[in-house]
């Protein structure tokens, strides 16, 4: 299922509902990986992992930005061989999530 919503709001309230949806997409994510395994299937099938929208990505890094993590930031999309975020795959997107998460677990 998918649900697009269209918001037309403050910077800083569009920023924070962009982070409340990738944080739900990552809830949705761990409650998937706790379902009880079936036999039958292989445990990393890529459609159980949810897809992260470049949305989403885009509003993490906003926020750490905006944090004042900006060089941090440019290092992460950098680190991909990118000059900015839309040269990035979409596959590659669950990993500069992850490396988001420990820039900002470092604060």
């Amino acid at each position: 299922m998918e649900i697009k919503v269209t918001v037309e709001a403050a910077p800083e309230l569009m920023t924070a509902i962009d982070v409340l949806t990738a944080t739900l997409v990552e809830l949705v994510g761990t409650k998937e990986k706790t379902k009880p395994a079936d036999s039958a299937k292989p445990a990393d099938k890529p459609a159980d992992q949810p897809t992260l929208t470049l949305e989403t990505v885009r509003a993490k890094l906003a926020n750490l930005s905006q944090g004042g993590k900006q060089k941090e930031v440019k290092a992460i999309i950098e680190s991909f061989g990118a000059k900015k975020l839309t040269d990035i795959p979409a596959e590659k997107y669950p990993e500069v999530m992850r490396k988001a998460a420990e820039l900002e677990a470092e604060s």
